[in-house]
């Protein structure tokens, strides 16, 4: 019954899934053809303004042909007025490519700077990106970190110490490489603060973090650090940069550490106790007692001080931008300036001017070919009004067709979401119905088990008791047979004519001392036999606690499965009736373990006793 269920319990959601997809294809056709109708619209809209401005434009052609007569006139007293413009614009045409090679040459070289300043920008920027997704996604960071960084609520006020840190460029690696086991501590003002995130980790199971305590750092405002001029030491706190709030930690971690050039302090020098020195290069680092170095990769020196290198950088883009666009301002004035040289320039005026003078007895012809060109092209227009005015037509008959169309998709979507309404209400009913069964079949289950285990008790039971029959009626088989003898050994002895009564006597005594060991014997194997009965029936007993107990583990996570499949339902008909996605409500979430704490001690008790 219940797998029944079940399997209307998948038909049904596969049709609510079905009637899903139609409902949505339905609503995507619907789109389409309104999409389809706003386009057809849009184009009858364009073809009327093309109609309406070619019109105009015959219009203004009209016009303009009634004067081509005047112009004929007027090209003959325009010759000798040409020559003389001519002249004059030929000298300041020459002034004016002298400036515009001057323009050009500086324009070029403000636009070859704009290009490597646009590079060097692209390459803080890139620089900057990359650096901010390393904080920000907290790459290369083991997962605690993360976690606790993405709790802003504690996060917000506890920096990672890589991120209070701040040195130059040149010590950065030695820097990283001797700080490499703290980069990773939280920094935080009390206790409480390091505290509360244990318990956030511990709570969520996401690892382990270290933190650094301020308060239990005392600011030393009386040491100064100056480089040694003899031996060329440098001390790590003059080159670092932190703010105040963090300097006694600092002062803490680096007051004996001092940075060297790496050849110098690469051999047999006798190092001071407490005194550790790192090569600049990031190297090696030394103590009196230890040593230790090797290679150096490209990417270290790049975790240190990554926020206070961000704000740099940031400084840095900045300055570059206002820089870039001040070149840009120069470079859109200079590109003016040439416009308005080049706009000032009228080679092809002079040379036009001087073709009309070698062609004014030719333009007469010109004019006149212009005019058939305007006639053309009225002719035209008039013939692109009526080509404009079918596909206006066309237009609006495939509007007619597509608003019915329209019309019975919404009808149709109108009654898939009703009966997707109804298949929802049908799948939720049968969804409680399946509960129901459910758990009607683990009580009917459990008390089959519970039936099934007292019929094996009970046939473990009869098979010892016949096991008990047989091995008694062995024994009184045995005694008989031992009893035959014994009488067959006293007639015997009976017969012998030198046999005395002191000998039948004793022999009647060894007879009756063998009977009370023989009885004491049977005595002690049938205590030890009702014991061994006993332990099994508490054995009995024991088994059938476990097997109890195994159904009621089975009944759980039976209701736990259920609540699976209430919860995917859940999902589903919010996703189908308010399109929202289970995962982006707002979590809530109870403390599974205290929920399942009482039910596992309850269960071990179980099955203990």
């Amino acid at each position: 019954m219940v797998e029944e269920l079940r399997l209307q319990q998948s038909s049904a959601r596969n049709e609510l899934n079905e009637i899903v997809s139609t409902n949505n294809n339905l609503q995507n056709q619907a789109y389409k053809v309104e999409k389809d109708i706003d386009i057809l619209q849009i184009q009858e809209q364009a073809l009327e303004q093309e109609s309406h401005r070619n019109m105009e434009d015959a219009t203004n052609k009209k016009v303009e042909l009634s004067h081509f007569n005047d112009v004929v006139t007027e090209l003959q007293g325009r010759t000798e007025a040409l020559q003389q413009e001519y002249d004059q614009e030929l000298k300041r045409e020459n002034k004016l490519q002298e400036q515009i090679a001057s323009v050009n040459g500086e324009a070029e070289t403000v636009k070859e700077t704009i290009i490597i300043q646009s590079r060097k920008l692209d390459a803080k920027q890139n620089e900057y990106n990359l650096t901010k997704s390393l904080v920000d996604n907290l790459e290369g960071f083991p997962e605690s970190i993360r976690f606790l960084k993405n709790n802003h609520d504690w996060a917000k006020n506890a920096p990672l110490f890589s991120d209070v840190l701040f040195c130059r460029e040149q010590y950065r690696v030695a820097i990283e490489n001797y700080l490499e086991p703290l980069m990773n501590h939280y920094v935080v003002d009390t206790y409480n603060e390091a505290v509360k995130a244990i318990n956030l980790l511990s709570g969520s199971s996401r690892g382990r973090a270290q933190f650094f305590i301020l308060s239990n750092y005392v600011e030393d405002s009386g040491l100064q650090f100056k480089e040694e001029a003899v031996t060329g030491r440098i001390p790590a706190l003059n080159v670092v940069e932190v703010d105040k709030k963090y300097w006694p930690l600092v002062n803490q971690l680096l007051k004996n550490v001092y940075l060297v050039n790496d050849e110098t302090e690469l051999s047999n020098t006798i190092v001071p106790e407490g005194l550790i020195l790192l090569a600049q290069s990031g190297k090696f680092n030394k103590t009196k007692f230890t040593m230790a170095g090797g290679s150096v990769g490209l990417f270290e020196g790049k975790r240190i001080g990554r926020a206070k290198n961000l704000d740099i950088l940031a400084k840095e883009i900045k300055n570059l931008e206002v820089y870039l666009f001040e070149l840009k301002t120069k470079a859109n004035e200079l590109q003016n300036h040439l416009s308005s040289l080049k706009a000032a320039v009228k080679a092809a005026e002079l040379s036009q001017k001087l073709a009309d003078i070698n062609r004014l007895n030719t333009e007469l012809i010109t004019v006149k070919t212009r005019r058939e060109q305007y006639e053309t092209f009225i002719e035209n227009s008039l013939n692109r009004k009526d080509d404009i005015a079918k596909k206006v037509a066309s237009i609006k008959e495939d509007m007619g067709n597509l608003k019915p169309l329209l019309v019975d998709l919404k009808d149709k979507n109108r009654v898939q979401s009703d009966l997707l309404v109804e298949k929802q209400a049908e799948f939720n009913e049968l969804n409680e119905m399946v509960t129901v069964q459910s758990n009607t079949y683990n009580q009917e289950n459990i008390r089959f088990h519970q039936q099934q285990n007292k019929v094996s008790g009970l046939n473990k039971d009869l098979d010892y008791r016949f096991t008990q029959q047989d091995n008694l009626e062995g024994r009184i088989k045995q005694n008989s047979g031992e009893l035959e003898k014994v009488k067959l050994a006293i007639q015997e002895n009976l017969q012998l004519s030198d046999t005395s009564d002191d000998s039948l006597l004793d022999m009647y005594n060894q007879k009756e001392e063998l009977q009370k060991a023989t009885q004491e014997a049977e005595e002690e194997h049938y205590k030890l036999r009702g014991k061994i009965t006993q332990n099994e029936d508490a054995i009995t007993v024991l088994r059938r606690q476990k097997d109890q107990a195994d159904l009621i583990e089975n009944e759980l996570k039976e209701q736990r499965n259920n609540l699976r499949i209430e919860l995917n339902a859940l999902k589903e008909r919010l996703s189908v009736e308010f399109s929202i996605d289970i995962n982006d409500l707002p979590e809530n979430e109870e403390n599974n373990s205290e929920n399942e704490q009482p039910l596992r001690s309850g269960l071990i008790s179980l099955k203990a006793s």
